[in-house]
């Protein structure tokens, strides 16, 4: 054998042994992650360019450095894009354990059905790692050439029996924080684990929104009120991040001055002699340093020029917050989220200003904020005045007694009154009765 016959093996040797080059999950995506019509609306490979936001989450699940990443956001931001891209890169670029996460088994199934199987068919990525048997693609658990992939749900035999060195959690504002922990628990374990969550938020405890950290700017809040002369077109609402993680906020420049700047949901505006049918469309944002209009087709060039910044750099545990103002997807234009806030104002139901004011402006719904009289276990206790029933309290000065007469029964309740129109529920109860047809109560 010659020399060359030598140095032929010795590079194919060579390049068989040598390390793949680092990629991160947006450069994978682009350029293996495919999804066919039967399981997105914009089929074909991810662009993201209609999502660039989603860059800088993705790159950070190849730092070393990071075991949390949080991305809280509104509708059609492209959540699923973020789940299906990490999933893609970990089943055919890094395999290794991993779990995903849903809020309920029913959800865990039908995602299971109606997304991530048929992806194994449509993603060439994917699909070359299938085994040929039909029995490890079960609608729970995949068995793939060199790793497994588990589903958990809001059950804890369901978490605890799969230690795991990914966690993919969509929708994770639903799940309670046991299972939260557990999840977490499981992962330890590994000395490289991710824990990924995505969700929109439900309420300020949430497992999504509570790790963030955000306290309310009334200071910015009252500012940007007087700076406005009227009325918001909704509530204003300032948070900033004030706990210990690294929290990112989007920010885009203006198409006319170039200042950078977060959209906030009250500097939309649009005519008000506009029926709220033409809305979509017909609605604009109100730069907060020019004041000039920033319309819907200037939004794909200032998103794609969007950067996220943050006040408190590294640590190993990163939030995104995003509202849908932002997104180029579908058609969540300035106009559609106007109305979509008007209708659920005017409907007075408040589960639908709640599903726009956590789906729409990714935000927790806090119901004494938006109209609704709310009393808490701690107003409860802080207004008990420590008198208790039949028990006449200082101040009371006289006592009145209401009857309600039924056929069976009496319903009585005793009210005393003190000075100044106070007033104490002193007794109640129901007491039977000997009524007869035509007859008297006997007490």
């Amino acid at each position: 054998m010659s020399v060359n016959h030598y140095k032929q093996i010795y590079q194919w040797a060579a390049d068989a042994f040598r390390p793949a080059p680092l990629m991160s999950v947006a450069e994978h995506a682009e350029s293996t992650l495919y999804l066919s019509e039967r399981t997105s609306a914009i089929a074909g490979y991810i662009n993201l360019d209609y999502t660039p936001y989603l860059r800088k989450p993705m790159e950070l699940f190849t730092d070393p450095s990071v075991v949390y990443i949080y991305l809280c956001s509104g509708t059609q931001i492209g959540k699923t894009v973020f789940i299906f891209s990490i999933l893609n890169y970990i089943i055919d670029y890094k395999p290794c354990p991993m779990l995903l996460l849903y809020p309920s088994m029913d959800l865990a199934k039908s995602i299971s059905k109606e997304r991530i199987r048929p992806m194994f068919h449509d993603c060439p990525s994917m699909a070359r790692h299938v085994t040929g048997d039909p029995n490890d693609l079960q609608l729970l658990q995949y068995t793939l050439d060199r790793m497994t992939v588990n589903y958990a749900w809001n059950s804890i035999k369901s978490v605890s029996s799969h230690p795991k060195q990914v966690v993919l959690g969509d929708e994770v504002k639903d799940l309670p924080a046991y299972i939260d922990k557990a999840v977490e628990d499981r992962t330890k374990s590994f000395p490289n684990r991710k824990i990924v969550k995505t969700s929109s938020p439900l309420h300020k405890d949430d497992q999504i929104w509570r790790p963030l950290g955000f306290k309310r700017d009334y200071e910015a809040e009252e500012a940007a009120m007087q700076a406005q002369g009227k009325g918001p077109w909704m509530p204003v609402r300032r948070f900033i991040p004030k706990g210990s993680m690294c929290v990112w906020q989007w920010h885009v420049p203006c198409p006319h001055c170039e200042h950078y700047q977060l959209l906030h949901p009250d500097r939309v505006r649009w005519k008000t002699d506009i029926p709220i049918r033409d809305l979509p469309g017909n609605a604009w944002y109100e730069c907060e340093n020019c004041e000039k209009q920033i319309m819907d087709h200037h939004k794909a060039s200032i998103e794609r020029r969007g950067q996220w910044m943050t006040d408190n750099p590294g640590g190993n545990a990163h939030g995104f917050h995003l509202s849908s103002l932002h997104t180029l997807l579908g058609d969540m234009n300035f106009g559609e989220i106007a109305a979509g806030y008007l209708r659920a104002k005017i409907s007075g139901s408040s589960e639908e200003m709640q599903a726009f004011i956590n789906s729409y402006l990714a935000w927790p719904y806090e119901e004494e904020e938006f109209g609704e009289n709310v009393i808490n276990i701690t107003e409860i206790v802080e207004r008990d005045s420590g008198y208790h029933k039949n028990t006449i309290p200082e101040g009371c000065k006289i006592l009145t007694c209401g009857v309600d007469v039924h056929a069976k029964n009496i319903y009585y309740t005793v009210c005393g009154w003190g000075d100044g129109g106070r007033s104490w529920l002193i007794s109640w109860g129901i007491v039977e009765t000997d009524m007869k047809s035509g007859g008297d109560a006997a007490l």
